[in-house]
């Protein structure tokens, strides 16, 4: 199934609920990304396959049967339409269309890298995660933060989880970039806590955000040769 809403924000306010009907996925792409496949040409007419809207949710429900998995599918549209913010709504079926849903999903990561005609984006705020009752809100002040530094990105990923995915536009090759991107992601790390969340509920943090990791006076820190806030010894 994939569900359709007026912008990401408001896909994500609807998980919570969403997650009662048991989805087996909770996957979520905003028009951003998109638009991205559009300028890259990527996926042609598989996006007609979407409904109405600039923010999409896209589900599947498993079971015994394929009428045992329609049926969750379907109490949760039923659900749904009762709301005064009904989304629209597909309801596939068909197998070769179902994967063709999912290869929207799983084209994200090549979406959002090196667009035409837009700057180059970069991870480096990969995989940060907030209780999914939460994941509205948060990504709403995420936003306010990526518009006060002037940057843009798509947003998608593992809503089910509370796990986003982005790319953005830092600028990672002159100082007064890299200075601004630090700052940024210490204002970041600062939101995602506020949250109750973490800095990567996936593929691990890295070395780019292990600078703020809580640490004790007998944890070894793994930062730069020049940086060491914590006062203790650095492993090299």
């Amino acid at each position: 199934m994939v569900l359709g809403y007026p912008d990401i924000y408001r896909a994500a306010d609807h998980v919570p609920e969403i997650l009662e009907y048991k989805p087996i996925a909770c996957e979520a792409i905003d028009f951003k990304l998109v638009e991205n496949m559009r300028l890259k040409g990527m996926h042609g007419g598989d996006l007609e396959f979407l409904p109405e809207g600039h923010g999409w949710l896209l589900l599947e429900f498993g079971g015994e049967s394929r009428e045992v998995s329609d049926d969750h599918a379907n109490r949760l549209l039923r659900a749904l339409k009762r709301r005064s913010d009904t989304p629209t709504s597909r309801l596939y079926d068909d197998p070769e269309q179902e994967q063709l849903i999912w290869k929207i999903r799983e084209a994200g990561l090549g979406a959002t890298a090196l667009v035409p005609g837009e700057k180059p984006t970069w991870e480096g705020w990969e995989d940060s995660a907030v209780p999914p009752a939460k994941l509205g809100n948060y990504l709403r002040d995420f936003r306010k933060l990526l518009n006060r530094f002037g940057y843009a990105c798509a947003l998608y990923g593992h809503f089910g989880q509370g796990c986003l995915h982005t790319r953005i536009d830092f600028d990672l090759e002159t100082a007064e970039g890299i200075k601004k991107y630090h700052a940024f992601t210490s204002h970041a790390a600062d939101l995602v806590m506020a949250y109750g969340g973490s800095l990567s509920g996936e593929h691990g943090d890295g070395q780019s955000r292990a600078v703020f990791l809580p640490c004790s006076e007998t944890s070894w820190c793994v930062l730069s040769a020049n940086s060491n806030p914590c006062g203790i010894r650095i492993a090299r």
